[in-house]
């Protein structure tokens, strides 16, 4: 089958493993999953692994590829996936499961978690893709630090980190011109997004996250804001000039964000009100010099949706901040003990059409509407 040109796996994900000798396939233009097999016996070491060196000769790889149960992997130095200049989308998955504990130890045969740790740094190493990709996901890497060859794929629109939750360090993320998607999630040791914030970035210089559009932040619980050094003052924050959907669930000490004045969606749950209070109450003026940016004249003008739910440390929204929410249709803030004060700033909602507050966590809700039920069979129904 040398010819073969596309082999169409992408919903097969009961597969434990390729067939040793794919690399042989070296016409291969489509292959959506790859998976590393576990290895079982000694003689699977030495030669019938179908590990990624499986990837090597497959240089006409295009589309998308998602490589799973790299948990299995000892080294991925013959991958090559810097070799392949066609694939637009990656995916490195090491397959652990999503109970937040460290897995895959005993599959693989060690016990340390600290080498555990350092053999997925050495893999996710090996695994470096060619600079023309697009779009890279990482999910349950359990190593502390992700490669430094994240920084060098300038033309990435797509960047997604899921449940590496030993993860305390991403490399710089602000020199991606085309980004327009972030997401992060389940990174239960990450305490700052970026070491510390360029020098050359300010609250109307353009270069930074010129093109990004949503960010997605899940589960962080030790996340503490964007840069862990920074040299600005609260009014001089960077913003992201582009972005205008913005997710943040479940991260509790999150108090530090650049600020985001072009938002037209907005959802935050367990979160600190800290960075949305900055936004709105933003500096319409830089240094003395006027801004030539809309979205710097009227901070959150273009907002339509507005959720906020168990915000422990909301007591009120600015009053000049919500004169600007002049498009706001939804807005809802949900079990949030310490809000007062929104009445009065409500009149200043022209757009507004859904809205709901409430102070207090809300029970079960209530079985309405039902016009059918059968019960069968259960004896200690009381």
């Amino acid at each position: 089958m040398v010819n073969l040109r596309h082999l169409i796996n992408k919903k097969c994900d009961s597969l434990v493993g390729m067939p040793y000798g794919l690399g042989h396939l070296t016409n291969l233009q489509t292959l959506p999953l790859f998976v590393v097999s576990e290895r079982i016996t000694e003689a699977d070491r030495k030669s019938k692994h179908s590990g990624t060196k499986e990837l090597n000769g497959l240089k006409n790889l295009r589309g998308k590829l998602k490589i799973k149960n790299l948990k299995f992997e000892e080294s991925s130095k013959l991958a090559n996936l810097e070799g392949k200049q066609f694939l637009r989308s990656l995916t490195l998955d090491w397959g652990r499961s999503d109970d937040g504990k460290v897995q895959g130890i005993d599959e693989v045969g060690r016990s340390d978690v600290g080498k555990v740790q350092g053999t997925d740094e050495v893999v996710l190493e090996g695994l470096k893709p060619h600079p023309n990709l697009k779009e890279i996901s990482v999910r349950s890497f359990m190593g502390v630090k992700l490669c430094d060859w994240l920084s060098s794929l300038t033309n990435l629109t797509s960047i997604s980190i899921k449940k590496c939750r030993r993860c305390q360090h991403i490399p710089p993320l602000d020199k991606f011109p085309y980004l327009k998607s972030l997401f992060l999630s389940h990174l239960d040791d990450l305490e700052y997004i970026s070491e510390e914030a360029s020098n050359s970035s300010s609250s109307l210089s353009t270069t930074f996250f010129p093109s990004l559009e949503q960010i997605t932040l899940y589960d962080c619980p030790k996340l503490r804001g964007w840069w862990r050094k920074l040299d600005y003052e609260d009014t001089e924050l960077p913003s992201f000039p582009c972005l205008s959907k913005l997710d943040i669930q479940n991260c509790p000490n999150l108090i530090l964000m650049p600020l985001y004045p072009s938002l037209e969606e907005l959802k935050l749950l367990k979160t600190s009100s800290k960075p949305l209070e900055r936004t709105m109450t933003m500096t319409l003026m830089n240094k003395g010099e006027p801004s030539t940016s809309s979205c710097f004249s009227a901070p959150l003008s273009n907002l339509k949706s507005m959720l906020m739910i168990k915000i422990s440390d909301l007591e009120s929204l600015p009053m000049d901040g919500m004169k600007k929410l002049t498009s706001l249709v939804d807005l809802k803030i949900l079990s949030c003990p310490k809000i007062t004060q929104v009445d009065q700033a409500l009149k200043f909602l022209p757009s507004l059409r859904n809205l709901k507050i409430t102070s207090h966590e809300e029970g079960e809700p209530e079985w309405e509407g039902i016009r059918g039920m059968g019960l069968r069979y259960i004896p200690d129904w009381v």
